[in-house]
């Protein structure tokens, strides 16, 4: 996960609307409750699973392609108790990104989604003028 983290970082560089919500996912999990449990469990997974893994990648792809098969066969989105609980979540996703917008980062990813908008709209603007040829009237001698 650390790899891919970095992978991602490295690729969203140059965005900063990228780096701005990358940064805000690495402060939400260093502060979660769980974080220390989940490294203390990818530490383990590290040092138990990866060696069988690597002695066994045909296996362990078997395996992950059977799990998958029978995720996809039981087909738990269709269970009346996921499907109860995923209804509202719309309408719940909707208010939490709404009282979003009246928190400092919410207003900075916001802030920079326009800039980062209208920079590319003046720069359109920019070159359409550019080579927007000019009229017989306009022309100099």
């Amino acid at each position: 996960m650390r790899a891919l983290w970095r992978g991602l970082r490295r690729q969203w560089r140059g965005s900063p609307v990228a780096q701005m919500a990358m940064g805000a996912a690495q402060n939400w999990w260093q502060t979660h409750p769980w974080h220390r449990s989940g490294q203390l469990l990818v530490g383990e997974l590290n040092t138990s699973v990866t060696p069988l893994l690597r002695r066994h990648p045909r296996t362990a792809m078997f395996v992950a392609l059977g799990a998958g098969l029978a995720l996809v066969a039981a087909r738990p989105w269709r269970w009346p108790m996921v499907a109860a609980q995923m209804r509202p979540l719309p309408s719940r996703l909707g208010h939490w990104l709404f009282s979003q917008l009246t928190q400092a980062p919410g207003q900075a990813v916001l802030s920079a989604l326009l800039l980062l908008l209208s920079g590319r709209v003046s720069a359109r603007s920019d070159t359409q003028s550019a080579v927007a040829p000019t009229s017989p009237t306009q022309a100099t001698p």
